[in-house]
């Protein structure tokens, strides 16, 4: 689910999509107020979901040093989460701590979107339920030039499932087992100024190569269409048109909330 903070109203609208590839946690040495064994803090800061940071009594809390002033207008999340209240926290001197924003959470994949903020220290509150966080990501959202528009499939809506059919010699259906799930869609943009895809998008390019990353489609519209993907090959732009635009399109695969 994507999270909006009250009164938020960037520029361009929410409508447009929002990608969280690069978090400035990734390399940094979390503390956290309790970790249980073997789930230390350090493990949400990888871009695996398979370990995670498992506190052992509420309030939780899991902050960062990112050792400069740094803007982040999102936080991506990803983990046993349903029931948790998350705030998200800055701070200038790691002791005085201010909210960004505070949010009941019902799902494992999350990104909360805010007013952008610049701050040294970041921290995570959690309350009301003991949270599993396998990842976060907090960062700047790419927030994309254009729309997208007519023939995209949302990603919670084109699963992926491979399966295995027990049938008998006779041909009896014998039931089915899930070997894998998860959902697969394509990303679709046109008329994006080259100026702007060379400056804000390649660096994603360049960066989804190897990692993963949270994208909502249409995040004020469709706030439940969202999951943590990473991308099936390279992405390559094409010149459209004597006005220096271009055109490209990514196809993901991951996760999403549900089944």
């Amino acid at each position: 689910m994507i999270y909006i903070q009250s009164g938020y109203a960037p520029d361009p609208d929410l409508n447009h999509a929002r990608i969280l590839y690069a978090s400035h946690a990734a390399g940094a040495t979390p503390t956290a107020s309790t970790s249980a064994t073997g789930h230390p803090a350090i493990a949400a800061t990888y871009p695996t979901t398979f370990e995670y940071w498992e506190p052992t009594a509420l309030p939780a809390t899991w902050a960062v040093d990112l050792t400069t002033a740094k803007a982040v207008d999102a936080v991506g999340l990803y983990g046993d989460l349903a029931g948790c209240t998350c705030a998200v926290e800055y701070s200038a001197d790691g002791t005085t701590w201010t909210v960004a924003m505070t949010q009941a959470l019902t799902d494992k994949i999350n990104m909360l979107l805010f007013a952008s903020v610049s701050a040294r220290y970041w921290r995570l509150q959690f309350t009301v339920a003991i949270p599993r966080l396998a990842i976060a990501y907090v960062g700047s959202a790419l927030a994309m030039q254009r729309k997208i528009y007519q023939g995209h499939t949302p990603l919670t809506l084109a699963r992926v499932t491979d399966i295995a059919t027990n049938m008998s010699e006779r041909g009896q259906f014998l039931g089915r087992s899930i070997i894998r799930m998860g959902a697969q869609t394509s990303c679709e943009w046109a008329h994006i100024k080259a100026a702007w895809y060379r400056a804000n998008f390649d660096p994603f390019v360049s960066a989804a190569r190897t990692d993963p990353f949270f994208i909502g489609w249409r995040p004020l519209q469709y706030p439940s269409e969202m999951g943590f993907v990473w991308a099936t090959d390279d992405i390559k732009p094409n010149i459209t048109g004597p006005r220096d635009f271009m055109s490209v399109g990514l196809t993901v695969r991951g996760l999403i909330n549900g089944a």
